[in-house]
């Protein structure tokens, strides 16, 4: 637990362990008489979809913006109002996904990003492109880095902020554990398995067939020639 944590602290903190290129994403704690029973569960078990119809985006609230998606707004998770102050706390669950996956045998599958929506996020046309957020049924532990919480006095003035890191987060994984995870993860979600696209030139070449004949823009297999493009620039090496 890092207590009296400032916003400052908390990015620099953020930045030494999250995976680059990875989607950030906050999630509020509510409606439970105990805040931290409920995070120890979606750490241990992962956060479930609770509205499948919308994903992922669903349930979490991804911060890093399309223009810069290597940044993000650190007091977009310090000021994040959804959930409840439950026994003077608020827990604000932080949530990582990496935008590749890379398996033990080599190929690397491209995830793509999420990107800050203005409200909820359920209705952007970008997120519900990305396999990803239709395809899992919860975000798993491994993708979870740990909670932000702020503690209130007996006013709901704030006399305390901390970061409580989760031990299981994926960036604290060397690679060949990493490598390991995604095999499993990827084996235990086969539609995302099947929908998703390998950094190679069969992946490529799905890519182009799908854009050709799509009107839509804004989509995963353009984000994927786009990742492809920058990557051949030198920017994603």
């Amino acid at each position: 637990m890092y207590t009296n944590i400032t916003d400052e602290q908390l990015k620099e903190l953020l930045t030494n362990i999250i995976i680059p290129g990875s989607s950030i994403g906050v999630h509020g704690i509510g409606h439970s008489d105990n805040v931290i029973d409920v995070y120890n569960q979606i750490v241990e078990t992962g956060l479930n979809i609770t509205t499948p119809s919308y994903g992922v985006v669903g349930n979490v609230t991804f911060i890093n913006p399309e223009e810069n998606p290597d940044s993000y707004d650190i007091h977009d998770i310090t000021s994040y109002t959804y959930g409840d102050i439950i026994n003077n706390k608020k827990y604000t669950v932080i949530i990582a996904i990496p935008n590749i996956m890379e398996l033990p045998y080599g190929p690397k599958y491209f995830v793509g990003n999420f990107y800050k929506f203005s409200g909820y996020g359920k209705d952007d046309d970008r997120a519900r492109s990305l396999p990803i957020n239709k395809n899992i049924s919860k975000v798993p532990s491994e993708f979870i880095v740990g909670a932000h919480i702020k503690e209130f006095n007996d006013k709901y003035y704030i006399i305390n902020e901390s970061f409580l890191l989760n031990n299981n987060y994926i960036g604290l994984k060397n690679s060949d554990e990493q490598q390991l995870f995604y095999e499993k993860f990827l084996d235990n979600n086969e539609e995302l398995y099947y929908n998703l696209l390998t950094l190679d030139e069969d992946g490529i070449e799905a890519a182009t067939v799908q854009t050709k004949w799509r009107l839509d823009k804004n989509n995963y297999y353009q984000y994927f020639l786009n990742y492809v493009e920058s990557e051949n620039k030198g920017k994603h090496l």
